[in-house]
Order: C-alpha cells, then sequence, then structure tokens
C-alpha cells in the first residue's frame, strides 16, 4: 500500500475489520456497495483474523480467479495465437493501476469489483457457451445462475449489466427454451432477493437503500446525459479509433477485400478528422501544464495521463465498442457466425459505461469504468481480430501480428513504466503492526503514526481516522466510534451525522487522526461542480456538488475538544483537551 491513510483501502480494510469485530454494515458502519464484498471478505477475516495477510491471501485468490476466468472467456473469442499476449496484457494493465481496478494488491477504490469482475466472467463464458452449442446442461446453468447473483450482489452497475446481458442472451439465442431462462432468472433472482431481503431485515431498510445510494455519492452526475466536454471527448475518441483502424487497414491495403477499399479512403478520411480533433481535445486538457514552466517530468506525465496511462489507452476502445455494439443491436436478426457471440461480450462492458459516457462523479469528461478495465483490453483484441477478418482473405496471421505488438507492447510498456514505483522493493519499507506486516511507500510517515497511536493508547480505547482514513484503526486494532467511515464526498443525511455525534459524546475517542486545515479537509459532497445539469445543455456541469465551508457536528465537537499534539507529514494527531484548556 500507499500509506495507512487518505487511501480507499485503508477505508475498506477497517471496514472489513468491524465486520470480522461483529458489527453489520448500513446499521453499524457505513459501507458504500451492496452487501456481498464485505461479507465475503468480513466472513474469511472473522474465521483467519482481521490481518494484512489474510486480507492479502484472499485477493490475490479472487485475483486469481478473474485471470483464470479470462483465460476461459478467451477460448470462445479469440484465435488460440492471440489469446495469451490478450490475457498477459489484463494482468499487465490491471496490476499496475492506480486505486482503480487492481488484481494482487490493495490498491483497489473497492474489493466489490474483482467480485463483480469475476461474476460478469462467469457469465460471459456461460452465455457464450449457450451461443456456440446450445449448452443447456445443469453445469452451464450452475454458471449462470453463480454469476447473475453475485454481480447482483456485489456492484450496482454489474447488476444493471448482469440482467441486461440476460435479456440480450435470450434474444440472440436461436435454440433458447423459456422454461431454461426462466430457471437462470429465477436461480439468480431468488437467492439475490433473498439475500437483500436478510441485510435489509437485520440492517434496516432505509440504512440499506442509502447505502446503495452511496450516501449521497450516486446523486451527483448524470454520466449519461451529454455537455459539450463530454461530447468532445466522445468525438475525439472515436476519431483516434477510426485513425487507428485507418492505420492499421493501410500496412495491408494491397491485400484487403475489393469490397474494403473502398471503405478504406472514408475511413481515413474520418480517422485523419479525428486525430485532429483528438489533438485539440488533450490540448485543451493539458495544454496549460504543456505550455507552463513546469518540469519535463510533470509535462511528459500529464501527456502520458491523456494518451497511454489506463483511461486514456482504453477510451478508444470503449467508443468502438459501443458504436459495434450499437450496430448489432439494430441488426441482430442479420446476425451470423462469429458475431453473435462479439455482441453478447461487448454488451457487459458497454451497458457499465453507462456511468461514465460523458462524465463521473469525480470529473466532467468521460471515463473508462474502473471494473471494464479487464473487457477492454480483451475487446481490443477482439476489434483488432474482427477488423482483419473482414477485411482481409487470410487475416488470422497479420491480426496475430498486431495484437502482439500492440498490446503485449503495451502491457511490457506498463509493466516497465510501473516497476520502480510499484513492482520494485525500493520504495517500501516494513510496518510491524498488531494486523500483521504491511509495506508502505510513505518515507515512513505512518510508521510514526502508529508508533505513536500505539504509545499513546490502552487496549479498548477508540480512535477516530478523519477525513478518509481507517487504516491506523485497521492496524492498531482500535475500534472508532463513528457510523461514518469516509467524511470526504458524500453526503450523509443528518441522522447519520447526529448518530456520530452522539456517539463521540457517549465513547469520546483517546485520539484523532486527521488532515490539517479547515474541518480537518472533511467535506459534504465533492468539492466542485459535478451535480447533474439535466435538462441543461452545457460545456461542463455549473452547479456546486458540495457546501463549501460546511462542518460535520462531530467535526466541530473534535475542533472544539481536542487540540494538536504531534505531527507527521500530511497528518496531525489530536488529543482531548485537559480541564485548563477547555
Amino acid at each position: 500500500m500507499e500509506s495507512l491513510y487518505n487511501q480507499d483501502p485503508s477505508m475498506w480494510l477497517f471496514q472489513i475489520s468491524r465486520f470480522a469485530a461483529g458489527q453489520m454494515p448500513y446499521r453499524d458502519f457505513s459501507w458504500n456497495y451492496p452487501p456481498l464484498a464485505i461479507f465475503l471478505l468480513g466472513s474469511i477475516a472473522r474465521w483467519f483474523g482481521a490481518t494484512f495477510a489474510v486480507v492479502q491471501i484472499a485477493m490475490d485468490l479472487i485475483s486469481l480467479a478473474v485471470v483464470f476466468l479470462c483465460v476461459w472467456l478467451v477460448r470462445y473469442l479469440l484465435e488460440a495465437s492471440t489469446r495469451f499476449v490478450t490475457v498477459a496484457a489484463v494482468i499487465a494493465v490491471c496490476a499496475t493501476s492506480f486505486t482503480k481496478f487492481n488484481l494482487f494488491s490493495f490498491s483497489t477504490y473497492s474489493p466489490a469489483l474483482e467480485i463483480a469482475a469475476a461474476a460478469l466472467l462467469m457469465l460471459l463464458i456461460g452465455g457464450l457457451r449457450q451461443l456456440e452449442r446450445g449448452d443447456a446442461s445443469p453445469g452451464n446453468l450452475l454458471l449462470l445462475c453463480a454469476g447473475v447473483f453475485v454481480a447482483t450482489v456485489s456492484k450496482p452497475e454489474a447488476a444493471v449489466a448482469a440482467w441486461g446481458a440476460v435479456v440480450l442472451l435470450r434474444v440472440l439465442d436461436k435454440s433458447a427454451k423459456w422454461r431454461w431462462y426462466l430457471l437462470l432468472v429465477a436461480g439468480a433472482g431468488i437467492p439475490a432477493a433473498a439475500f437483500y431481503a436478510f441485510v435489509g431485515i437485520t440492517a434496516g431498510f432505509p440504512q440499506l437503500k442509502a447505502g446503495l445510494g452511496g450516501y449521497g455519492l450516486a446523486s451527483f452526475a448524470c454520466p449519461w446525459w451529454p455537455t459539450g466536454y463530454g461530447v468532445f471527448g466522445m468525438v475525439a475518441e472515436t476519431g483516434e479509433a477510426a485513425f487507428v483502424a485507418a492505420v492499421l487497414l493501410w500496412l495491408v491495403r494491397s491485400r484487403l477485400e475489393p469490397r474494403c477499399r473502398s471503405v478504406l479512403g472514408r475511413l481515413s478520411i474520418c480517422g485523419c478528422t479525428g486525430l485532429l480533433i483528438f489533438v485539440s481535445y488533450v490540448w485543451y486538457q493539458s495544454g496549460y501544464v504543456l505550455l507552463s514552466s513546469a518540469p519535463g517530468s510533470v509535462k511528459l506525465e500529464t501527456l502520458a495521463r491523456a494518451v497511454v496511462w489506463t483511461n486514456g489507452a482504453l477510451l478508444p476502445v470503449m467508443w468502438a465498442s459501443i458504436f459495434v455494439w450499437i450496430g448489432f443491436v439494430f441488426s441482430f436478426r442479420k446476425l451470423g457466425g462469429a458475431s453473435p457471440r462479439l455482441c453478447f461480450f461487448l454488451s457487459v462492458p458497454v451497458i457499465m459505461s453507462g456511468r461514465g459516457l460523458f462524465g463521473t462523479t469525480l470529473f466532467p469528461y468521460t471515463e473508462v469504468s474502473a471494473m471494464c478495465y479487464p473487457f477492454f483490453v480483451i475487446a481490443a483484441a477482439c476489434l483488432l481480430e474482427a477488423l482483419y477478418r473482414r477485411a482481409l482473405p487470410q487475416g488470422r496471421v497479420a491480426s496475430t501480428l498486431v495484437i502482439s505488438i500492440l498490446l503485449g507492447g503495451y502491457g511490457a510498456a506498463r509493466l516497465i513504466g510501473a516497476y520502480p514505483a510499484q513492482l520494485s522493493d525500493e520504495p517500501y519499507y516494513t510496518l510491524h503492526t498488531k494486523a500483521g506486516d504491511i509495506r508502505l511507500s510513505d518515507d515512513h510517515v505512518s510508521e510514526r503514526i502508529y508508533d505513536y497511536v500505539l504509545s499513546h493508547t490502552h487496549a479498548g480505547d477508540m480512535l477516530l481516522d478523519v477525513p478518509y482514513g481507517g487504516g491506523f484503526n485497521f492496524a492498531t486494532g482500535l475500534p472508532s466510534p463513528t457510523f461514518t467511515t469516509q467524511f470526504q464526498q458524500l453526503r450523509m443525511s443528518m441522522s447519520f451525522q447526529d448518530r456520530d455525534l452522539n456517539n463521540v459524546l457517549k465513547t469520546p475517542p483517546a485520539l484523532v487522526v486527521a488532515d490539517p486545515g479547515p474541518n480537518f479537509q472533511a467535506q459534504f459532497g465533492y468539492p466542485g461542480k459535478m451535480n447533474c445539469p439535466f435538462p441543461r445543455l452545457v460545456w461542463e456541469p455549473t452547479d456546486s456538488s458540495w457546501s463549501p465551508g460546511y462542518a460535520f457536528p462531530v467535526i466541530t465537537y473534535v475542533a472544539e475538544h481536542y487540540h494538536q499534539v504531534a505531527e507527521y507529514g500530511q497528518k496531525v494527531i489530536l488529543a482531548p483537551n485537559s480541564p485548563a484548556i477547555e
């Protein structure tokens, strides 16, 4: 991990430990996602211990499941010659992403992503088996039911994608029998409904509803509502995809099918125009940095972020997949050969892309949903293979070569680029904690805070880690008095805020670990203008998505009744005022 503070892993590690200690999500502590991930990992921590090693092994097993399911999936989508490099690229991309969809480490904003991705991969495999050979066996039905069930209780966008894919599978499946699909719907839907009912009865349905809505986070943006900036990005990324397709076809123009040669000219014009739009889009995003006096490394990183980092590299694949899938849907009655399988596969990432088409919760521009990373890497190989298969009499060798160069080269570049900061041991030191050893890269800041907390508290003392923490609670085994585990971005209802204050009044924390600054950087909402502009047409969202200066009651109480006793790096430590100070 980078540190024990200010990152998503710190928060969800602590949430896991709270479940392991017998607390209930939504009822006893905030959990922003559907319940499966916290129940699964929390139960593992309860059985084997709430330690870094136990959770890491669990994440490794989930990551291995994702990898092996990708290996299984590509058998139904790609030629044998391109499967290895494609899955290798999935591993390289997902093992080197920062705080998004990450394999084999804690650098993910929620383990619910990896669990839901594994579920959707199971769904896709079962659906492709059904489309390819009419596999209506009990084993395949069980695979599909498991995939849809797990997706439904893991992440909201995964649930929508899973059920949308089931509907599309029924449409595409010419050998379908209604009884078999009714069994699929019942086999996945009834357990999911029962699980949600159990959690709702135990934690309270209003509390469950608040958690599933992200405590106000889901209401920030309308990612499907076009803004000028979002459409600009869509055109730019689609143009980039057209340019790449045109270049790849120009390389083999002498061997093109006659019907494709006339298309190449029009595609080239669109691609060159799209490239100019893409360049202007990148310049609009980062021109102020490129023209500034910033160091060359900063300028290079800015360009890399826009072009070759995960979001920049996969955006053209995302938009190409969306338009190809739309084309399939409008001509589904004429689909033949491998097209139904490709249409079904693309449906999952395309549907999930709805949460970032023209803006996200945090950014006003189009973004690839983190859970889509492995799917769009595979989609890139599928689209490249389909491009050459349709354009060349014998396109297998050409597609193998291109996929190996593009995906293999990109994957290798990711590993090489990530090595100094992520994959090498050099930036990390080992911190020995009550929850086991953890490797951190924050120049010993977490170590100094951990040592201070440990030497100034006793077993059973309360520790409050704000605004976005919990890592020190996990490492020390000290509980937190608050229901809220994230005092940034969310818009918690007043009932939760009052509850936090009452809990602190009953059991005041022995120490508070916080960010320096006004209100300890706790924020009601996301700082910026990200609220949905629907139904207005605007260049960017214009309505504030936060309340500047707003102070949570518990934060006000801490500011008035605690004083700073230490400062380490980006964090301060506060202790209760003595009567004299009061």
